[in-house]
């Protein structure tokens, strides 16, 4: 770990998002790369790209919908006033992208909910330049499984209001944790006619704050837990326990666990501050949605 440079990971994962119609900005949000089956995407919120709420539709406040986003990343280029003094810098890069072409909308959603479910994916490719070990696909960089529980702490990894730390922009980390149980889903009231709609997504208890809209979740555990299947009974006067080395004994563990989508219960500060996540197995089956 570097004294002086950047001593997590997770500040190298997360891009911010700037949100464009034909004229203006229309606001600023969060994003992420992830690896599937079907290739690499890149993660972001369905009311991102479309401006509107997820269940009634309505538009968020602006006059129209968006056409690009840009992505501001990092890029490092090397030292350009002493050449050979091994020094080098970091620069920011605006790489936009279309959110429509002749056949309509560029994005992926769930193949049953639509943009119902807050998540899409977009097929971006990795801009030249980019800086080595910046914006990697989360969940090739945190692999290992924790126990995904009520109670287990998070890290949500974005933009707040915009704000961002230091040349290279990286993100400000809120902590929260999880509120409700991962495997059942939540159900939501539709404003516009009080419908309840059901959603594959789970509750986390955090004062996020505007522009951390699509932000990457990290579960972080410690213990004694598999990583390899984090819910079984781990016994310890089991014989074969020391020979195992998939077991965490008292080590502290990140998991990758899920697309931040904002909060829907509390918006004001006296009220209850939950926010939706969406997980890995959602943002799975929106990338290999065809």
């Amino acid at each position: 770990m570097p004294e002086k440079g950047i001593r997590n990971r997770l500040s190298q994962i997360p891009v911010q998002v700037f949100i464009d119609s034909t004229n203006e900005n229309l606001g600023a949000a969060t994003g992420f790369f992830y690896e599937s089956n079907a290739g690499i995407y890149f993660i972001t919120n369905g009311h991102v790209v479309t401006c509107r709420d997820p269940l009634s539709g309505e538009l968020l406040g602006v006059s129209e919908e968006p056409k690009q986003l840009r992505l501001r990343m990092a890029t490092y280029a090397p030292c350009c006033l002493y050449q050979g003094c091994g020094q080098g810098h970091f620069r920011k890069i605006d790489y936009r992208v279309d959110l429509y072409d002749e056949s309509g909308p560029k994005w992926k959603e769930h193949p049953t909910l639509g943009l119902k479910c807050d998540v899409v994916a977009l097929d971006v490719p990795r801009p030249d330049g980019m800086a080595k070990w910046w914006h990697e696909p989360i969940n090739d960089v945190y692999s290992k499984r924790v126990p995904v529980v009520p109670g287990a702490t998070v890290f949500i990894s974005g933009y707040p209001i915009g704000i961002r730390i230091g040349v290279p922009e990286t993100p400000i980390m809120k902590s929260g944790y999880i509120a409700s149980e991962p495997h059942y889903g939540v159900e939501i009231t539709d404003p516009k006619d009080d419908s309840v709609q059901k959603l594959p997504a789970f509750l986390l208890d955090a004062q996020t704050r505007q522009g951390m809209s699509g932000s990457p979740v990290v579960a972080n555990s410690s213990g004694i837990f598999s990583m390899t299947d984090p819910y079984e009974d781990v016994d310890l006067d089991n014989p074969t326990f020391w020979d195992r080395d998939d077991v965490v004994v008292g080590g502290n563990v990140t998991e990758f666990i899920g697309c931040y989508s904002g909060r829907v219960l509390g918006l004001e500060e006296h009220e209850a501050g939950l926010g939706l996540c969406y997980g890995k197995e959602v943002i799975d089956l929106v990338c290999t949605h065809a």
